[in-house]
């Protein structure tokens, strides 16, 4: 069956632009942050912190824990304004310039400036959060993409209307940080200044999700199978390799290796914490909290539906305990 996209009320283009007029970041109060150092709350739920759902989770004293914690919160942060830099502001700018109806191509404007907001506000977050570590380099953590990694997504990015993958791919990450908010929002524990940072996210992804849909139809719909082949192998592989599993180099990688650093005691667990996390597709919360059916289930309903991407979609729905 052909995807089609969501019901489309009437000037759903002007619609979007009256919810984009409430953009609300401008009130984002930092002044509350004192610095990863004197913080005593966390900046996310532990559930999103991938090594407490190690063993290993038992061994690390309470301040390794909770800077572990905010270590993640960070990288996370960081790794979203890539995406938003990389990703999504590419697709949409090509998407952008060859749109004909001046009300959408207003609507993509928007949607540019969006992104740009949210990548400027992480920015601001981690400098307010760990001043020393963000003192010069905004990817203290996680650093800048490597160049083979950075041409081929240019080369992708700039012609979504040949690798529709890359919409999907927008429309899942942008799903799953809609649930990482309500995660985040739910959790008493959670520093407020980070609480309201998601929040004002949520509103944006919100219309995003929605606006990712509209984009994502037509793409599809115009495809050649051979094309279809080429974005169904593409798809499957960048799933499985970066949003289904724990690479050497994510997030989870790179901040205890960070914590190793922090605290020397933890330097001889180093190796064992690393393959703990590079065995953690073996626990089914874990694996759920990444892309599931309980975390984008928007976007696998549209791969259930996509020609091609029937098996990625049972794949992905599989992976809630």
């Amino acid at each position: 069956m052909t995807p089609t996209p969501p019901p489309r009320v009437p000037n759903w283009v002007e619609a979007h632009a009256a919810r984009h007029a409430q953009n609300a970041w401008d009130g984002l109060d930092l002044s509350a942050l004192q610095g990863a150092s004197s913080d005593t709350r966390p900046y996310l739920p532990m559930s999103l912190v991938a090594l407490s759902y190690s063993p290993l989770w038992g061994q690390l004293r309470p301040e390794e824990q909770l800077r572990l914690n905010h270590l993640t919160g960070m990288a996370s942060i960081e790794l979203v304004g890539q995406f938003e830099a990389t990703l999504v502001i590419p697709v949409v700018d090509a998407l952008r310039k060859k749109e004909n109806d001046p009300r959408v191509r207003a609507c993509l404007e928007r949607f540019i400036a969006d992104e740009r907001i949210h990548i400027n506000a992480w920015t601001r977050m981690n400098q307010a959060s760990d001043p020393t570590l963000y003192a010069e380099n905004p990817h203290a953590l996680m650093g800048a993409p490597g160049t083979m990694a950075q041409v081929t997504r240019r080369w992708a990015t700039a012609r979504p209307w040949h690798f529709p993958a890359m919409v999907w791919l927008m429309l899942a990450n942008e799903e799953r940080f809609h649930w990482m908010a309500h995660q985040v929002a739910q959790d008493p524990a959670v520093h407020p200044t980070w609480k309201q940072a998601y929040l004002l996210h949520l509103a944006d992804e919100l219309r995003h999700v929605e606006m990712d849909q509209h984009l994502l139809a037509p793409l599809w719909a115009r495809q050649n199978p051979l094309l279809m082949k080429l974005n169904a192998r593409l798809l499957t592989h960048l799933v499985r390799r970066h949003f289904c599993a724990l690479q050497k180099g994510g997030v989870a990688d790179h901040t205890a290796c960070r914590l190793a650093l922090e605290f020397p005691r933890l330097q001889p667990m180093l190796p064992q914490l690393r393959l703990a996390l590079r065995t953690l597709h073996g626990q089914p919360d874990f694996r759920a909290s990444l892309f599931s059916s309980q975390t984008i289930p928007t976007a696998i309903d549209w791969l259930g539906r996509m020609p091609g991407m029937q098996p990625l979609a049972r794949e992905l729905s599989e992976k809630v305990p």
